[in-house]
């Protein structure tokens, strides 16, 4: 029986990687216009500093952000780096 099951297993896997060739896909964004509103716009950032970027090919606009205009303060970390 466990036999079978490894047998069934093993072909399901083989299957699902002959569908798509085995090759990785590019990971690549790809959008018709630059965007239009904040909501459309893609993050970029860490947690405590970002940006929301709109695109476009004359000029680009960016939204930047800071933990403090949140907060309304300045976060308070342990500086235990040189």
């Amino acid at each position: 029986m466990k036999k079978q099951v490894f047998v069934l297993v093993a072909l399901c896997l083989m299957a699902g990687c002959a569908r798509d060739g085995g090759a990785p896909q590019p990971l690549q964004l790809h959008y018709d216009q630059p965007a239009s509103f904040f909501e459309e716009s893609l993050p970029l950032g860490n947690g405590r500093l970002g940006a929301m970027v709109y695109g476009g090919l004359s000029e680009e606009r960016i939204s930047l952000n800071d933990i403090t205009l949140w907060t309304g303060e300045g976060e308070t970390v342990e500086k235990d780096y040189p």
